[in-house]
């Protein structure tokens, strides 16, 4: 039934929860579909406690994208699907829907919550507004 299924991932236990169940749906398939799990690097205003010290942003983000692409990683390497495993930067709901439109996704999976309410304050919800977006079906998974 599906082809391609886009499936974010921020490294929250919502996300690895929608992978476990993209998972699922590929295979139960009977064409499995390609999973394409993507984590996209965005900037939170952070406060620095550290006495001043600048941060490297750019630096900590691609630490943080790593290991969250490296736990999907170990989550789906001994499984049977096809899946690729990469990272962005950017809005993260404007990529998610770009995504599926640029790989001609069938449908995304997704966590209904990230990384925790300070994040959702300053960013608003991303499963709300991919489901806005989106041309493709949603699947929210609680």
């Amino acid at each position: 039934m599906y082809k391609t299924m886009i499936v974010p991932i921020d490294g929250s236990e919502s996300s690895f929860d929608a992978l476990q169940e993209a998972l699922k749906i590929a295979k139960e398939s009977k064409n499995a579909p390609t999973l394409k799990i993507v984590h996209i690097k965005h900037h939170v205003p952070l406060i620095n406690s550290m006495g001043g010290i600048p941060l490297n942003m750019d630096e900590v983000l691609e630490k943080e994208s790593q290991h969250v692409m490296d736990k999907a990683n170990d989550v789906l390497k001994n499984e049977t699907v096809t899946y690729e495993v990469s990272s962005d930067f950017g809005d993260p709901a404007s990529i998610i829907c770009e995504k599926a439109e640029t790989e001609h996704a069938d449908l995304i999976v997704m966590g209904s919550r990230g990384l925790g309410p300070f994040r959702e304050v300053v960013l608003g919800s991303v499963s709300s507004k991919v489901l806005q977006r989106s041309k493709v079906p949603v699947l929210i998974v609680k």
